[in-house]
């Protein structure tokens, strides 16, 4: 199961965050960033729901959530 299934089934569970099977690491989810942080905190989050609009250096940033480089 990729990063983007595994993403897919936490946010149906209304899950923050999940574990990266790959590298330990948890990521945080669009179910949880659209609804409790409800803005663009600017770090780059994985799964940014807001396409990564307050990332300063966004050509280093990919968003899986478009599948596009912002």
């Amino acid at each position: 199961m990729d990063l983007e299934d595994l993403h897919l089934i936490a946010c149906e569970k209304e899950e923050h965050m999940f574990q990266d099977p790959k590298t330990g690491l948890f990521i945080m989810t669009a179910y949880y960033l659209g609804t409790i942080q409800k803005k663009c905190c600017g770090k780059g989050c994985l799964f940014c729901p807001f396409v990564h609009v307050n990332v300063e250096k966004k050509e280093k940033k990919q968003n899986k959530l478009t599948n596009i480089n912002k």
